[in-house]
């Protein structure tokens, strides 16, 4: 194996395409989209999954001006990486060798602050990289369900998950309330990969697999996470994902095990309530939290969004 020299990747200007797969985001993906663009993505192409909300009409405006490629997937199963797997290879066809971001629609790739103490540019953070596997460490941007609604979710979603530990499918499928609302904990990492020599990319985008073996790195990228931004967007998900899974008779067991729980909760409850506050922190505890220190205030991305 040829170990990978500073700038193998980066130089060449390969262009950073990023791919999405979405369904009834009118709320966030306006704004995800534009974000992206104006931090080095050349072109995004994305598949909507029968939106109703009006998805579709924000993601034909990008379309139309020719930096965005639109594949509507009427289906109503969960084949995640089946789709995403066919926006990996139409990006591959139309642009050649590039870098890659699988992203989804609550997801912000954030590139660390320049020298002037401003959000960078991707495309600059990857010009340097010295390997085709870029980690990118996520956090989950929350607030107690009570605030959910009072502000725009990214006035309101401005508290950042400490908590390095993660509940496994064991403790997901008790029925018992977890340690920590779930998304208090924070979610594994991504990568952002280049396309050379990759041969595949796992389920929710973890890891990739090259032909010669690699080691990730990073290169300070973080990824903000906004998961729920209404109780009713948060429940019409959860619902939707639950009647999906039951069909996806590819599904392994220890997958989407969250969203089993979600449903059981439902059922048993009859609460939307108790459904959020499984996943978000109250008031009482949103504060007991950051005294602790396992949640800090963190406004970076409310202010890029705000000079977009």
């Amino acid at each position: 194996m040829t170990t990978p020299t500073a700038n193998r990747y980066g130089s060449s200007g390969d262009p950073l395409v990023m791919t999405l797969l979405v369904r009834d985001e009118a709320d966030i993906i306006r704004q995800n989209i534009e974000f992206h663009l104006s931090r080095g993505v050349d072109h995004v192409i994305a598949t909507d999954n029968a939106s109703t909300d009006g998805t579709t009409d924000i993601l034909e405006e990008f379309a139309r001006a020719g930096c965005l490629s639109l594949i509507r997937e009427p289906s109503n199963d969960y084949r995640q990486m089946a789709w995403v797997n066919r926006m990996i290879a139409l990006a591959t066809e139309k642009f050649g060798e590039i870098w890659l971001i699988n992203n989804d629609a609550d997801e912000f790739w954030r590139p660390p602050d320049n020298s002037e103490g401003r959000v960078g540019n991707l495309r600059d953070v990857l010009t340097a990289s010295p390997s085709p596997s870029v980690l990118c460490r996520r956090r989950n941007m929350i607030t107690s369900p009570d605030r959910l609604g009072a502000k725009a979710w990214s006035e309101a979603l401005v508290w950042r998950s400490m908590i390095e530990t993660r509940p496994n499918a064991a403790e997901l499928a008790r029925p018992e309330p977890m340690e920590h609302p779930f998304f208090c904990y924070n979610l594994p990492n991504k990568v952002l990969m280049h396309s050379r020599n990759l041969v595949s990319v796992t389920k929710g985008c973890h890891s990739a697999t090259f032909r010669d073996p690699v080691k990730p790195v990073d290169l300070g990228i973080e990824i903000f996470h906004y998961p729920i931004r209404s109780i009713s967007e948060f429940t019409a998900s959860v619902t939707h994902i639950y009647r999906a899974i039951l069909r996806d008779v590819d599904r392994k067991p220890q997958e989407s095990t969250k969203y089993i729980r979600w449903a059981n909760i439902l059922e048993r409850t009859g609460s939307t309530r108790k459904l959020v506050e499984d996943a978000l922190p109250t008031r009482s505890q949103l504060w007991r939290y950051r005294l602790s220190g396992k949640l800090v205030k963190d406004h970076r991305m409310r202010n890029d969004l705000a000079g977009i």
